[in-house]
Parts: structure tokens; C-alpha cells; sequence
């Protein structure tokens, strides 16, 4: 049929040849002039009729042309394609613009990709926030696989291109198919997309061809609650406990809203807050949790146009009493002689009026420090103690790595150099109790006050934070300390400096901490323990440092939570329990068995996709015991920044790749690149301009 159309040229050929024109015989008495006369005619009239003849030529080339629909290129259109539809699935998909999600048309785009293929033509899916594995097998059965993606919701998590590549490099491998196709429907999301792919682009095929589709938009308004913790590594019942939030505006909008806390399913208080674009705020709540065990709540701010990061839940248990272990190295049988007694009085008496102190002191001499089992106390307190023992550096440094802490006050019985051979020095894994050595005592007997004074503290640390406003620290008088370390340096944080050196310091070691106070808790050194301001400080210091065994336990959406298994040292099944549906379903609890893991026992678990407060028990001997533990949208899926399509295109580094703004327009992008550039209209429109010219060339030009 093709080459019969083509042909039909032929006949505006023939019939120039057929129906040439022949000059007439008339007789005349001389033709000389004539002759010559009729050679330039004749000469004019041929290149008028041949342009009458190419004229109708390009007519009827245009018109089967035309008919023919043909492209600039011939495409590939007629061969069995294969074709993987990667989905951006991460949290900043669910932003919400012009009454839709991202994701929502990342699936509407993917469903017109599926409708331009053909039978025999086969597909897969792929999500950029999955973990690395198998790659998904493409079928033939095109009506499951747009089933499947109109099923797909979107995560939470964070994911990255690179992998994602990778999956679909194995999808195309593993396919006969001559065509090769790929889909990305993303929001391009900065962070997404390193500079550097790396091999998931180096050996991909080179003959696939790639389409970017940007289902994506610029955010103008979007609050993002970024971190949530308490002020203390533990919440006490019946005492204060501070909840600070950090909120973030990555948008381009000043946005003023209000923060809310919420605790147990009930709102408790809310603050506003006032953010300009970039900045970020720290919102702080106190609340008193009445019983102990555990609880759990979130922070979370009004709608914007990302409402995935807009609450952060929080999950931790409250205890009704801290044990502490303080050993006594100046005991007297005269109360205020006592090395302890101060300090004791502090930590034992409440902080509000006809209220008891949840802090239980348990003192010990010395050498009975062997006999305690450190785990079971909430924090150790060591008082003007001599010598350090060969075998407690061990024994301390295991306990401040997994949350214990350690507070040191010094005095007159101190041996520098036992505390700095023991302390100080670095044992075999690089760890040191003390971030630097211990120096000489310092005397304000020669200076003309007669006393040092607090010249600074640090206001937001817990120890002093929240009572820093209330309290005079200038007021105290230290007579004697111990300097330490380079003055502080090293890996020392300072926490109240007086005005010749440093008084209180801090020394962070795994998940715990070490506090060194370089004077004594007694009237001997200072009169701090006769301040009113000295029992809030200690018992800051207390709830700051004591071990973690109520920590706030989180983890980030689409990634493993390693859940520690405390008092088991064998493998245990763990049962993981989800929180319900938006819509009240339960979800149905899943089981992980712990295993090992440098000597700790932990259970992963990989379920953790939706945020929210997740339950685990498990047994231990005769007794179960629970967690439980808030997972979370990862911070950095606040992060906006956006490539455009042609960065993510200059990353990609491929031979191939086509760009598509807007995701209507990719049926015609796909149709362009499968069939080439049409032509039909514009062969159309040059048949009706040739065909005019046509009718001026035969009756007006050639009858001139």
C-alpha cells in the first residue's frame, strides 16, 4: 500500500510528458526572426511547466505523506519493550500542593507510562525508599501492575538514587526485549541524589532509555518538628521533666502556628511559635508525669504543606525511684563532718514542698564498691575518695559506655597521682575516665577576697538549665580546688568556671557521662552545700546523669531498630508490636528472634515504616518484659532543596535521558521518542499551501 501511494508521483509525470505542448505549422514568407523569436519562448515556457511539474510533485508527496503519518526518524515502536517504573516513596512525596500529594501524581504519571505499552510489552516497579535486594521481576500482565501501583502508598523514610538504579539495572538484565525503558517519577529531592552515582550509572545499559519526570513543586510553607528529647536522660514521677522540641522552617514563608504536646492521646499544653524561613526554634515544655512506667506522646505543630514531619512522638518509661550509688571516702561519726552528709541531705529532699525525693542514696565505704553490681543503680558518686582501685577503671568504663554516670567531687584525701594513673591514662580501647590529668590545689588565702568565685556557668546544660534565672551563683565561695587538665581543654566540657580555672567539667564516653566536681560537696573547700540552689543543682545533676534504663528509645522510619534486650544473654523471641492504622485496625504483631551482637543481646527489627510509638516484650527468666520505642521521620526528609531535572540528568551521566517537566506531558515525550518527530501536520499544511500555489502557477503564471 506504502509503495502504491508512492507512486501516484508518477502521474503528474506522465502527464506532463503526454500533454506537452506542440507549436503550430502556419506558413510565412520568412521565419528568421520568428525562429528566434519562438527559442526564448519556448525556453520560458519549459521552466514554467517543470515548475508547474515539481509543484504538483511536493502536493502529492505532501499528501501521502500526510496520510502516512510519518515521523522525522523511523522509532522503534513495533518491538516488545520492557519497561521499570521507579516511584519516589520518601517522606517529602506526601508534600501537598494545588489539592494533591507528590506521590499521587507520581502514580497518575506511572499510569499513563503503563497505558502507553503495548501486548507482549512487560513492566516492574520499583520504589526508591526500599531496601536493597531483589530487584522485582517485570510480567506481561500489565493490568497487575497498574493494580499494584494504584495500591502503593507512600513511606516515610529516606531513600537514595543510587540504589534504586541498581534494582532497576537487574530488572532490564533480566529481560529479552530489544526496547529498554525507564521511569523516575520523583520530586528531586537534593539529598536523594548524590553527585556521584557511581556504578549504578557506569554499567547501566546504554541503549535503555531513561525519562525524568518531575512530579514535584516548590514548598512555600512547612514547619518541621526535627528533634525531640528530655532535658535528662530520665523522667521521674512526680518531678519535672523538661520536653524540648526543635522546629525547623524549610520553607519560603514566615510562618507563625502553635506547638502542641500531647501525652498519652491528650493535649496537655501548646506554645506559639514564629519562624522565619531557615530558622529554627526551641520550644521547651514542663510536665509531671504522675505514675511510673511507661509513657509516650509527640509534639506536634499546625498543617502546612508537608504534614509528614509535622509531629514527632516521643516514647519513654517513668520511674518512681532512682537508686544511687555513693561511696563515702571521708566518713566521720560527726554529721557535718561526713564527706557525705550534705550531698545526701540534697539528694533526699524534695524539690517542692511535702514532697518526697525520688532519689535513693544508698551510701557505701570504698572498699565495698567491689560487691555492688553497678547496673542496678541509676548513677555512681564518688566523695573525697583516696585511691582508685586497679579494677574499677574497667568496671566504671563499661558502666558510663552503656548510660551510666559517674559524678567525682574532690577534696584534701584525693591522690592526684593514683587518680591520674588510673583515670586519666587511656587503657587498651583508647577509653579514659578523665579527659586530661588532675594538677595541683589551688588556695584563695593570698588573694584579697580570701575566696574564688563562680564567674560563668553554662545556661543551656541541663545541669543548670531552667534554674540558672532563679538561683545566684555568684554567691558562692570556694576556697580550695584542684586544677585540671590544660585548664579545662582537651575533651573536657566546661560547665561552671570560676574565675581562675574551671569548677565543674564534663567527659562524654559512649552513651553515659562523667562529671568531675574540682572542689568538695562539704562546708571544707566551699560553701556551695550551704547555698539553697545547691539541692536543685544536684538534683539536675542527678536526673542528667544517671543511667539510661528509661531513655528515650527512637528510630527513623524505613530503617532497622536494633532494640537492645537487657537481662537475657541468649537469643530470645521478640515480639514486635506496631501502632494501630490511622483507621483504629491493629496491626498484627510480628516476631524477630535477638541475636548477639558484640556481646550485647539485640533484636532488629525491619517493620519499623510508619511513625509512631511501637510496643516489643519479651521474656527474661520467669519475668516478661516490655519496651517500647518511637520511630520517627528522619529529619533530613525536611530538607526541600530540589535538583532540577536537568542537574539530575547531568548526574545521571547517561546517553539517554529524557526530561519531562510535567508530568501530562509525558504520553507525548514517550510517543516522541518511540515514533520520532510527526510531520503529518505539518505535511498537511504544506499540501493546502502548494495546492493555492499550484492553481496560481497553472492559470495565472503560465498564461502570461
Amino acid at each position: 500500500m506504502i509503495h502504491l501511494l508512492w507512486l501516484s508521483l508518477l502521474i503528474p509525470i506522465i502527464l506532463h510528458l503526454v500533454h506537452r505542448r506542440k507549436a503550430k505549422v502556419m506558413p510565412f514568407s520568412t521565419l528568421r526572426f520568428l525562429r528566434l523569436i519562438d527559442q526564448r519562448v519556448a525556453r520560458r515556457q519549459r521552466l514554467k511547466e517543470l515548475l508547474l511539474l515539481a509543484l504538483r510533485v511536493l502536493l502529492l508527496a505532501a499528501l501521502v505523506g500526510a496520510v502516512l503519518k510519518l515521523p522525522l526518524r523511523v522509532g522503534e515502536s513495533s518491538l516488545p519493550t520492557t519497561s521499570a517504573l521507579l516511584l519516589d516513596n520518601t517522606a517529602s512525596m506526601r508534600a501537598v500542593r494545588q489539592g494533591g500529594a507528590a506521590f499521587a501524581r507520581a502514580q497518575a504519571a506511572a499510569g499513563q507510562a503503563l497505558d502507553g505499552l503495548k501486548s507482549g510489552d512487560s513492566a516492574a516497579v520499583e520504589l526508591l525508599q526500599s531496601p536493597e535486594g531483589e530487584a522485582s521481576a517485570p510480567v506481561s500482565d500489565l493490568a497487575a501492575v497498574r493494580a499494584r501501583v494504584a495500591r502503593m502508598s507512600c513511606g516515610y523514610g529516606s531513600g537514595d538514587i543510587s540504589s534504586a538504579l541498581r534494582r532497576c539495572r537487574r530488572v532490564l538484565d533480566g529481560t529479552r526485549n530489544p526496547v529498554k525503558e525507564v521511569y523516575i517519577f520523583s520530586d528531586f529531592q537534593r539529598l536523594a541524589w548524590p553527585e556521584h552515582p557511581g556504578e549504578a550509572t557506569r554499567d547501566f545499559p546504554r541503549d535503555a532509555t531513561v525519562y525524568l519526570v518531575d512530579v514535584g513543586a516548590e514548598l512555600l510553607r512547612n514547619l518541621a518538628v526535627t528533634h525531640v528529647d528530655f532535658s535528662r536522660k530520665v523522667a521521674v514521677a512526680g518531678a519535672a521533666t523538661h520536653i524540648e522540641a526543635r522546629i525547623e522552617n524549610t520553607g519560603r514563608e514566615l510562618v507563625n502556628s502553635v506547638a502542641a504536646l500531647w501525652v498519652e492521646g491528650a493535649r496537655v499544653a501548646e506554645k506559639p511559635v514564629s519562624v522565619a524561613p531557615g530558622g529554627t526554634v526551641s520550644i521547651l515544655f514542663d510536665h509531671v508525669f504522675r505514675e511510673p512506667g511507661p509513657c509516650s506522646g509527640w509534639i506536634e505543630t499546625g498543617e502546612d504543606d508537608l504534614p509528614a514531619d509535622n509531629r514527632r512522638f516521643f516514647a519513654a518509661r517513668v520511674l518512681d525511684t532512682l537508686r544511687v550509688l555513693l561511696v563515702n571516702g571521708e566518713p566521720s561519726a560527726l554529721p557535718y563532718r561526713d564527706g557525705a552528709f550534705f550531698l545526701r541531705a540534697a539528694l533526699q529532699a524534695g524539690l517542692q514542698p511535702n514532697q518526697l525525693s525520688p532519689i535513693r542514696v544508698e551510701v557505701v565505704a570504698p572498699q565495698d564498691l567491689a560487691s555492688r553490681d553497678l547496673s542496678s543503680y541509676a548513677c555512681a558518686i564518688f566523695v573525697n575518695v583516696a585511691r582508685i582501685e586497679e579494677d574499677w577503671p574497667r568496671r566504671l568504663a563499661a558502666y558510663v559506655q552503656q548510660g551510666g554516670g559517674v559524678l567525682f567531687f574532690c577534696g584534701d584525701r584525693v591522690d592526684v597521682a593514683s587518680y591520674n594513673i588510673h583515670l586519666a591514662r587511656a587503657d587498651a580501647a583508647g577509653l579514659s575516665l578523665l579527659a586530661g590529668p588532675l594538677g595541683e590545689v589551688r588556695d584563695a588565702r593570698n588573694r584579697e577576697e580570701g575566696f574564688f568565685r563562680i564567674q560563668r556557668a553554662d545556661a543551656g546544660h541541663p545541669v543548670f538549665r531552667d534554674i540558672i534565672r532563679q538561683v545566684d551563683l555568684g554567691s558562692a565561695q570556694v576556697n580550695r580546688f584542684l586544677s585540671a587538665g590544660g585548664e579545662g581543654g582537651g575533651d573536657w566540657t566546661v560547665l561552671a568556671r570560676l574565675d581562675e580555672g574551671p569548677l565543674l567539667l564534663e567527659h562524654r564516653i559512649g552513651a553515659g557521662s562523667v562529671i568531675l566536681c574540682l572542689t568538695t560537696c562539704t562546708p571544707a573547700w566551699t560553701n556551695m552545700p550551704l547555698k539553697p540552689w545547691f539541692l536543685p543543682v544536684m538534683h539536675q545533676a542527678i536526673y542528667y546523669v544517671s543511667r539510661a534504663s528509661g531513655e528515650l528509645l527512637s528510630g527513623a522510619a524505613g530503617e532497622p531498630f536494633a532494640l537492645p534486650v537487657r537481662g537475657v544473654e541468649k537469643p530470645v523471641e521478640v515480639r514486635f508490636l506496631p501502632p494501630p492504622e490511622r483507621s483504629g485496625v491493629a496491626a498484627s504483631p510480628v516476631v524477630v528472634r535477638s541475636g548477639l551482637d558484640a556481646g550485647e543481646n539485640r533484636a532488629v527489627f525491619l517493620g519499623a515504616e510508619r511513625p509512631g510509638v511501637y510496643s516489643a516484650e519479651y521474656r527474661a527468666g520467669t519475668e516478661t518484659r516490655r519496651a517500647h520505642f518511637a520511630v520517627n521521620v528522619p529529619p533530613r526528609e525536611s530538607e526541600l532543596a530540589r535538583l532540577t531535572p536537568q542537574e539530575a540528568r547531568a548526574r545521571l551521566a547517561l546517553p539517554r535521558c529524557v526530561v519531562v517537566k510535567d508530568p501530562e506531558q509525558l504520553a507525548a515525550a514517550v510517543r516522541l521518542e518511540r515514533h520520532g518527530l510527526p510531520l503529518w501536520d505539518y505535511l498537511l499544511v504544506l499540501a493546502l499551501a502548494v495546492a493555492v500555489l499550484e492553481v496560481f502557477v497553472g492559470n495565472v503564471f503560465l498564461k502570461r
